[in-house]
């Protein structure tokens, strides 16, 4: 987004303060800048071809002047003691400079961390992405959509969602017209924004997802977005929404062959998204069906994910043993896989159903599990 512009006496406070190095210290500070707040001595002397020696004693005049601070803790990285010096510093390169140096630190940077990029995809993507045309937008895409993927599986999902957005962003301004790679980065956007907590913009993106997927006729894209609209939790009924259950129809009649993972899938989260409707058959038979098919796919992880589907299409008093032991076969193969989220879900049916039951210290032990 925009940022606010740094008011004129302020701007020029810091001015005075800079005017207290010498031309080549500005310079290099200007250049470490492109860099960020902080800034390992390591990636400034990639980029300006100077020995970490001579960096450290033409910065030392903004050490003693206070511009930058040493990190406690971390040698050779320093840091700007406050934001906005870093922003003057920055915003007197001008564009098409700040370009240049953005795809030189990128290049840098990729060739100083090369055995293990993992920690900088971030960094990497930020850079590419900021060099603009004087870079190579497919190593800004390439490195956002690492670095999101990273980012997930370290469950930093509101930072996966960013950097998705910033692979989407890269799509749109390179006018890259990659579709496919498009639908998937929408795909994983609305993923992390339901992980995240953003229920309502994570829906929105994966009806993009669907509408991508329709056009380019991706069945598999699809039925992933349908299932994702369905959110994270297996058991919700449709209440209302006018999505859900069209969705879900339309993405079994799109998949192809009797029996896959994703099918059984959304038969099962059809079968929960059915269950407010007045017709109470539909969802038993299609929940016992996809329970069948994982177990012929032999996909223990599917089928705990369609196991939790029976178990509450069972919710009701004759069938309330039935739904216990379902429960705890969820339990024994999300604990055997370390899906904690499955077993919470399996601890929580199996405290209701012997709760119904009558065996209060069974209840209390699935709570203190729970």
């Amino acid at each position: 987004g925009a940022r606010l512009g740094i008011p004129r006496g302020l701007h020029e406070v810091i001015e005075r303060r800079l005017e207290s190095v010498s031309d080549d210290c500005r310079r290099t500070l200007g250049v470490a800048a492109v860099l960020g707040r902080d800034f390992d001595l390591a990636a400034l002397s990639e980029v300006t071809q100077r020995s970490v020696e001579e960096l450290l004693d033409v910065l030392d005049e903004a050490v003693s002047q206070r511009i930058v601070d040493e990190v406690a803790g971390i040698p050779d990285r320093l840091r700007f003691s406050h934001v906005l010096i870093r922003d003057v510093l920055y915003d007197e390169l001008g564009a098409a400079r700040r370009r240049r140096l953005h795809d030189r630190a990128g290049e840098s940077l990729e060739a100083l961390h090369a055995a293990d990029p993992d920690a900088h995809l971030a960094e990497l993507a930020y850079h590419f992405f900021e060099a603009g045309p004087t870079g190579d937008p497919r190593k800004a895409l390439e490195y956002a959509r690492r670095a999101g993927d990273h980012a997930s599986r370290q469950l930093a999902f509101e930072e996966a969602a960013r950097l998705y957005e910033l692979a989407i962003r890269v799509l749109r301004t390179a006018a890259v017209a990659d579709e496919p790679t498009r639908c998937d980065l929408t795909l994983a956007l609305a993923e992390a924004r339901l992980r995240a907590g953003d229920e309502e913009d994570a829906k929105a993106t994966f009806l993009t997802a669907v509408e991508t997927a329709r056009r380019l006729d991706d069945s598999e894209a699809f039925g992933r977005a349908a299932l994702g609209y369905g959110g994270l939790v297996v058991w919700p009924a449709a209440r209302g929404d006018p999505h859900l259950i069209p969705l879900l129809e339309e993405g079994l009649e799109r998949l192809p062959g009797p029996d896959s993972s994703l099918r059984a899938r959304l038969m099962a989260r059809l079968a929960c998204a059915v269950r407010d409707q007045p017709d109470r058959e539909r969802g038993l038979p299609l929940s016992e069906q996809a329970v069948e098919m994982a177990r012929r796919l032999d996909d223990p992880r599917t089928l705990a994910y369609t196991l939790d589907a029976r178990c509450i299409n069972l919710l009701e008093p004759d069938s309330i043993e039935r739904f216990a032991e379902m429960a705890r076969e969820v339990i024994a193969i999300a604990e055997d896989l370390g899906e904690l989220e499955r077993a919470f879900t399996g601890n929580l049916y199996l405290m209701a159903s012997l709760l119904e039951m009558g065996d209060i210290e069974g209840t209390k032990r699935a709570l203190e599990t729970l």
